[in-house]
């Protein structure tokens, strides 16, 4: 192992990244996202997993618990979390989860190749030839219509954050104490806000940064801005390196970023300059957004071939979708549009009666899905409406909801349990679930949940099949933490 990769185990190992599932590296999703662009895909839930840089295992445990039909697969540098990992998983009691503590790079041509590979929070962290292994092993170890989730920090908007990563590591090496690195990083960054040249590029940077940076955990700081390594790429050069490695570009995990109209006028004169190449296209946006972090799609390049980004109905109403929204205000009327709150704090106008039963029927399922059909059902009985208007309209509707991001899709049915299931006691929590380690509350969204004080006590004593709680319960439910029986 090189001197490099063993300051960072030991530097790991002194001070864990507090593990968690990311929904955004959700199987479930990465599936879905390549249905809607014309791919084949292997089921979730007979699915190999591999994750590069698993810590603890609080992303892949999870995925191992909800889908036992899996094998997964989590290999980190850390020896320390993995021994924690383990701990976990025996807890848990599964068996088709494995947990190793390796260099990436050593991974061997017997571990086989897997349909879903992970790597989040680790291609920008550590040294360029542990980056080139990393795509070196997604590309040899990624089955025919396997899918590869890559995340990484990016430029142009890294430029601004490196300012202030240059000042605190600057001063961390005042000490050789590692538990003084963040007080000190902070500690300039401060000081820089109150007394840099107002109006200059280093105060601009330091009093937009402060307060994110004052809301974010200690573990992430130390390891985001004070790690030996941290190098942004702009994506138009990690896709050439992923290229190098025989890998090609698929996707975003949050494609509403993929789309031009979401980006107004500025989009059409770029979208004539690169001749409509759709990564091309992204790495202006990304200069438009000061875009810091991606999370991109890989695959084969036989199944790129294969790929057509433009949205199309029959791909889009084969699969299962789930959204909130919550009505906000909006006007009476012929030409009323309401205002609905949606899913990651965004806001969404219902112009018309279709549009307003679709957010409804959604809201009222979720955080279950709902297929095509049993949507139109509801949307006819809701508005009164014709079955082609209907077809037409919530499938119009669908569209645009998934190209604003304002969905959940999938592939397969999600479920959760009923209102009558918690009534009845006919529910059971997630599997994966465990409110004293790192992986707590994973949704059937795959999403991390951050719970009350009085839910995580429900959570600790919530008996298969029992009823009792009842409003907190619901909530639970509403959270995607109860499934049915």
């Amino acid at each position: 192992m090189s001197n490099h990769l063993s300051s960072i185990e030991a530097h790991y190992d002194a001070i864990p990244y507090v593990s968690r599932a990311f929904w955004q590296s959700s199987p479930a999703r990465l599936e879905a996202i390549a249905r809607l662009f014309g791919l084949e895909t292997v089921a979730v839930a007979n699915a190999r997993i591999l994750e590069i840089g698993c810590a603890s295992g609080g992303n892949i445990i999870p995925l191992a618990a909800r889908y036992p039909g899996t094998e997964c697969v989590g290999i980190d540098l850390s020896g320390g979390q993995i021994a924690k990992g383990l701990e976990t998983v025996r807890q848990a009691g599964l068996d088709n989860v494995s947990l190793r503590a390796m260099d990436v790079a050593t991974l061997s041509e017997a571990a086989g190749r897997f349909d879903y590979i992970i790597c989040h929070g680790v291609f920008s962290w550590v040294p360029p030839e542990t980056q080139t292994a990393i795509l070196d092993i997604c590309a040899r170890h990624l089955s025919d219509h396997g899918i590869c989730y890559i995340s990484y920090n990016t430029y142009p908007g890294w430029k601004a954050k490196e300012v202030l990563r240059d000042a605190m590591v600057l001063r961390s090496a005042l000490t050789i104490d590692r538990a003084m690195h963040l007080p000190l990083g902070l500690g300039i960054v401060e000081f820089l806000a109150a007394h840099a040249t107002p109006g200059g590029l280093v105060a601009s940077v330091t009093n937009a940064q402060l307060p994110l940076l004052k809301g974010m955990e200690s573990h992430y700081l130390t390891h985001e801005f004070l790690e030996d390594f941290n190098q942004p790429v702009y994506f138009a050069d990690f896709l050439d390196a992923a290229r190098r490695a025989g890998l090609e570009y698929l996707a975003e995990t949050e494609i509403s970023l993929m789309f031009a109209s979401n980006y107004g006028a500025a989009a059409e004169p770029l979208l004539q300059e690169v001749g409509h190449s759709q990564a091309m296209m992204e790495q202006y946006f990304d200069f438009l957004t000061s875009r810091t972090f991606r999370q991109t799609l890989l695959v084969r390049p036989e199944q790129a071939a294969r790929i057509v980004y433009k949205l199309d109905a029959a791909r889009i109403t084969a699969l299962h979708f789930a959204g909130r929204f919550s009505r906000m205000g909006g006007g009476n009327g012929p030409g009323r549009s309401l205002t609905y709150a949606a899913l990651f704090d965004r806001t969404v106008l219902a112009t018309d009666a279709i549009g307003e039963a679709v957010m409804a029927t959604l809201d009222a399922a979720f955080p279950a899905t709902m297929e095509f059909g049993g949507l139109v059902q509801a949307v006819e009985a809701a508005t009164g409406r014709g079955a082609a208007e209907v077809e037409a309209g919530v499938s119009d509707w669908l569209e645009y909801l998934l190209i604003k991001g304002h969905l959940w899709p999938s592939v397969a049915p999600v479920v959760c349990a009923s209102p009558q299931d918690i009534r009845e006691g006919r529910f059971r929590l997630v599997p994966g679930v465990n409110a004293e380690a790192d992986c707590a509350f994973a949704n059937i969204w795959h999403e991390t949940v951050t719970l009350s004080d009085e839910l995580r006590a429900l959570v600790q004593r919530v008996p298969t099949g029992s009823a009792a709680d009842e409003a907190g319960l619901m909530q639970l439910r509403k959270l995607g933490l109860l499934v049915p029986l």
